[in-house]
């Protein structure tokens, strides 16, 4: 009878841990297609595009309940999703225990946070470029219009030369602005031109007059996208942000900007203020 009882005992246990193992096993599945396809980067849509395009009646829903272990998930489907995830199939079919599961997911979930904080990142930084943008462009605003209240060619300058000297290019680029005085956008930006040529000819100029000896520390490179510039040739983009950084650039182009502002602004004003 004892032995009865336990074998009945034995059995009983064996028949809770297959039925744990099955109800376990969709989990575990559904949490490792999950983790592999987060782990190659693949969009639900792109899965369900790649298994309609292996012969499998899928669809972005179809992945999305297949994680979720809302559907079974055939034998062949396994197969196809672990070739396309480049992973053994044993690591799909194996049911691991309730603590493998919880890890897979907790890998999931991780995975998810990490692109969730990527594309967070990608919208600050494009928010951050708004702002700078809508800042230079009040600035600006407010630059001209205070030298049309106060007529103070003084106090444009300095607020120009700052600007400038703040946003760089960008000020010239707030074509809105100087429109609303009378400003095209090639007069503005032929400025930009001419103080970067004025700049690099002063300099190649300052080069040219030293010796062989005193040359050979300077760097090969700078010389000639100096000539280049110079001599009105196009030159990288890096070497230009360079010139504008490095050099008098926002004081002189402040000093043209002005004058072509003044002029706009001047000429805008009723007969009787003039």
């Amino acid at each position: 009878m004892r032995d009865q009882r336990e074998s009945t005992s034995a059995n009983g246990a064996r028949r809770d841990a297959d039925g744990e193992l099955a109800s376990r096993l969709p989990k575990t599945l559904g949490a490792r297609l999950r983790a592999a396809r987060m782990a190659t980067g693949l969009s639900q849509g792109s899965v369900a595009t790649a298994m309609a395009e292996r012969g499998f009646s899928w669809r972005q829903t179809t992945v999305a309940k297949s994680e979720a272990a809302d559907r079974p998930v055939l034998f062949a489907e396994v197969a196809a999703l672990a070739q396309m995830y480049r992973r053994p199939l044993e690591y799909f079919l194996y049911p691991g225990t309730e603590l493998d599961s919880l890890l897979d997911q907790a890998a999931s979930e991780l995975k998810s946070l990490a692109v969730a904080i990527d594309e967070a990142q990608k919208n600050v930084e494009i928010l951050r470029k708004d702002m700078r943008l809508y800042e230079c462009n009040a600035g600006l605003l407010h630059a001209l219009v205070r030298y049309r209240n106060s007529s103070d060619g003084g106090l444009l300058l300095n607020d120009l030369q700052f600007l400038l000297r703040e946003y760089g290019r960008l000020v010239l680029e707030m074509d809105d602005a100087f429109e609303s005085i009378g400003l095209t956008e090639e007069q503005v930006s032929a400025i930009d031109d001419d103080v970067l040529t004025e700049l690099a000819t002063a300099d190649d100029a300052r080069y040219r007059k030293l010796s062989e000896e005193d040359l050979q520390w300077e760097s090969p490179e700078l010389l000639n996208n100096l000539s280049a510039m110079a001599a009105r040739e196009e030159v990288d983009d890096s070497f230009v942000d360079f010139m504008r950084t490095a050099t008098a650039w926002p004081d002189y182009v402040g000093v043209q900007l002005a004058s072509l502002v003044l002029g706009a602004i001047d000429r805008q004003r009723p007969a009787t203020e003039v």
